[in-house]
Order: C-alpha cells, then structure tokens, then sequence
C-alpha cells in the first residue's frame, strides 16, 4: 500500500514540476511589454525602493493605502536583486517577482485541487485553466499587492502606528487635530465614489466585470468568469454531500462579500476571484471524471479522455485565439517618454508623473512628484507645491491621470492639465503618453524685500525649465 501512495506522489510531483515549467517559461514571454506599465506598480515599486533605500514605508508621507506587508517584500527583493535597475526599466525587477509568484500560485492551486478532487487531472485542469487564461496571465505579471500572497503580520501595529503618528483620526475631529495630514481610520473608511446604494455596495463592479469579459481587450477572459460563475452552482451542489468541497465554496462566497461589500472594486480584485474559479472547474470535472470511472464497462476508457477534452474545449479554443498579451508591445511608448524627460528637461525642473516613471525620473530629476500625491497628500500639495500651478513645470499624462482626476475630483490636477499644452505625444498601441508643459504666461512670483523697504518690487517672469530642443 505506502510503496504505490509514494509512487502516486513522485508522480503527481513530477506533473507539477512539468506544469510549472511550461507555466513559468510561457508566462515570461513578452513580460516586459505587455500588458503597458500601470501607476499602480509605479507607487509599489516606489514604496519599495524607500523600504530598501531610506527604511521608509513610502517615499512621501505613507498614507495607509496598503499594509505593510507587500512593500516589505518588494523591498527584500530589490536588496536581494540588486536594485531597481537590475532588470532595465524599473518595474521589470517587479514584474519578475510576480512571475516567481505567479508560478507559485499555480503550484497552489494545484496541489489545493488535488487535495478537494483527489484527481491529479482536475488539478491539472484547474492549474492549467488559471494560468493560461489571458486575464490572469495578465493581471499576474503587474505588480499588483494582490498577487503578493503573504499573511500580513503587522497589521495588528496599524492603529498603534498611526496614532504614534497622531494620524489616526480624521483631520478637525478632536482627536484628530487641526492640521493637515492623512488618517487611517479616513482611509479605511473609504467606499469610492458615491453610488448612491446602501454603503455603496458593489461600487465599481460592474465596471470592472466589463473589462474582465471586454472582447475587445486582449487581457480579458469572458470564459473563465462564465463558466466559472456557472460551475458555483455546481460547487453549491456538490458542497451537501461533499465536505472537501466545502472550504471552497466558503472562499467563493467570501470572494462575493467582498466584491459587493469591501469597496470600490477595481480592474485587479480580479486576481482572487480567477484562483477560486479555477478551482470551481477543477470540482466540476473531478466529480465528472468520478462517476465516468465507475461505469461498469470498458467504454469509460474512451468517455473519460473524450469528456474532459470537451470541458476543455471551450478554454482552448479561447485562450488559442488571445495570443496578444505574448506578442504585443504596450510599453514602448511609455519608456521612450520617460527616456526623453530623462534626457531633454532641466534637472531642476518640477515634473509630475504617472507613478510607473516615478523612480526613473527621479534618478536625474529629484524634483519628480506622483501625480496622486499632488492632491491627496497635504505635504506635497501646501508645503512643496502650495496648491498653486504656477509651481509646476511639465506633467507626463496617461489616460489613467485623466480617469483619476474625474473619478477623484483631483482639483490641483485639474487645473494643472488645463493650464498647460501638450509638448510631445507618444501613442504607445492605445495608451497614449502625454509630455505637457505648464504656461506660466500669468505667473507672477513676489520677491521678497527687506523690512525697510516700502516698496514691494513684483517680478513677472515665465517661471519653469524649458525642454532642450
């Protein structure tokens, strides 16, 4: 008996060892220009670069937007990699620990399957289902704190942490003071935009569930949300009579209370919600592969292969025709334009950008500032910029800035786009790269006198670096 479990697991190691391998090495295809580099991974990479560098938890004031956890671990790896440089353009050091991630993921999933169908071939299923659909496959190489798969020990120090800070309560509340500064208990508290819904529940989904099944989009994967959805009614069933299913189903019906109940939802909430799907499928076809294998006849032999290959066809014949995000070059255009401020804007020169140039502009351009910062964090909009556009000089804008400036009702921002023109475009495959540069035609700065003196002496002068041409 113990020498055929052992052979039984030597086998459904060496799969995995298999799976993994061609897991990783098609994952890895066209990693560093698809899908195009997102802010998002510009602020995590940021934060942890400051972790690595200055021991801080971010470059600016840290605002609570994460726990801790997964900057840490951006941070380890950069010290362990070399910086954030040892890859090329910065977020590529990112994209490489989340194709570590990613393969382990799978791993995960597999042997998790394994464990609820106790079928090696619906745990290949489900690993297979995961990793090759072009939404997941996507959304995995990003670095996203949702593909960091770590138990977040510190958040018990929050609280502590921000009141040390005495940023825990709300600004012009009693406990929180009247100065400005970020609070956690604000940041926790946040749902989006308004709704108008109870808690604004579900705010963002249906956006987002647009973009995850959105034909149009090379990343997207209707398929696995469909089917995936369909075969929940399955797990539900199955879930009576069957307790190894039962945890799963716990975490697809934990996954939906969070959709609808955790706040906004975005584009990336998706990472979860596919692992679970994956694992629905793999339940489904265990428990087919199950009852075909106890026919009495030999024709099981033939309906078993038969049977699974038409569960898969419908995966296949999708994920065959979305070879895109392993060919197609969405950075390009983002690189050339953080090569060309690099190169051609004054280094003095205050430039505010989408997060994803963040750090490589700060390297030559130390004035560089995020652009979300520009309005969400008090001491980069009143101590460094005053809330004034006239101590702007050129911004780097991508259509997620215009998004986020609409969304969030980002003032500063707004004005500092409308009161500038646009200096260079690059249109990137479909996201296009704005270099603006401020007008400063009524920008009058005061110059300061001595005491004695009555006058006071305006200067009017067109203020900011101008692009070397």
């Amino acid at each position: 008996m113990m020498p055929s479990i052992f052979k039984h697991v030597r086998k459904a190691l060496f799969l995995l060892t298999a799976l993994l391998l061609i897991v990783g090495i098609v994952q890895a295809q066209n990693m560093f220009r698809f899908p195009y580099y997102h802010d998002e991974e510009g602020t995590h990479m940021a934060n942890g670069w400051a972790i690595a560098s200055e021991g801080k938890l971010s470059p600016y004031t840290y605002s609570y937007e994460n726990p801790p956890g997964g900057t840490l671990l951006v941070g380890g790896w950069l010290l362990l990699t070399g910086g954030t440089n040892a890859f090329g353009f910065p977020l590529n050091s990112g994209r490489i620990l989340m194709l570590i991630l990613h393969i382990v993921t799978t791993a995960q999933i597999f042997m998790i399957s394994k464990k609820i169908t106790r079928s090696t071939i619906a745990a290949s299923i489900a690993a297979l289902v995961f990793a090759f659909s072009p939404l997941a496959a996507s959304m995995q190489r990003v670095v996203y704190m949702e593909n960091i798969m770590i138990v977040w020990l510190l958040a018990s120090f929050y609280p502590l942490y921000a009141q040390m800070k005495q940023a825990l309560f709300h600004e012009r509340t009693a406990l929180g003071g009247n100065f400005p500064h970020v609070s956690l208990i604000e940041r926790l508290s946040e749902r989006g935009p308004e709704t108008g819904r109870i808690l604004d529940y579900g705010s963002g989904l249906s956006s987002a569930i647009q973009q995850w099944i959105d034909l149009k989009s090379p990343a997207s994967d209707p398929v696995i949300i469909y089917i995936g959805a369909i075969n929940c009614l399955f797990v539900l069933l199955l879930s009576i009579d069957q307790r190894e299913i039962r945890p799963l189903l716990a975490m697809l019906l934990a996954e939906v209370v969070h959709l609808l109940l955790g706040g906004p939802v975005y584009v990336y909430d998706v990472i979860l919600l596919l692992s679970f799907l994956a694992l629905g499928v793999s339940a489904v076809a265990g428990q087919v592969q199950r009852w075909l294998w106890g026919m009495n006849n030999d024709f099981k032999y033939t309906l078993v292969p038969i049977t699974m290959a038409v569960m898969l066809y419908p995966f296949w014949s999708f994920y065959g025709s979305r070879l895109d995000i392993y060919t197609q070059n969405q950075v390009d255009g983002q690189v050339k334009a953080a090569e060309w401020v690099a190169k051609n804007l004054p280094q003095d020169a205050v430039v505010v950008t989408d997060d994803y140039a963040f750090l490589w502009l700060r390297e030559t351009h130390p004035n560089t500032q995020s652009y979300w910062r520009v309005d969400t964090d008090p001491a980069v909009k009143f101590a460094i910029l005053g809330d004034d556009v006239c101590n702007v000089d050129y911004v780097i804008a991508t259509p997620q800035i215009f998004s986020d400036i609409t969304t969030f009702n980002m003032e500063l921002m707004r004005r500092t786009i409308e009161n500038s023109d646009v200096l260079m475009t690059y249109a990137n495959d479909g996201w296009p790269i704005e270099i603006r540069q401020v007008k400063k035609t009524y920008c009058v700065p005061t110059v300061n006198v001595p005491a004695s003196t009555t006058e006071v002496t305006n200067v009017s002068q067109q203020t900011g670096g101008q692009a070397n041409n």
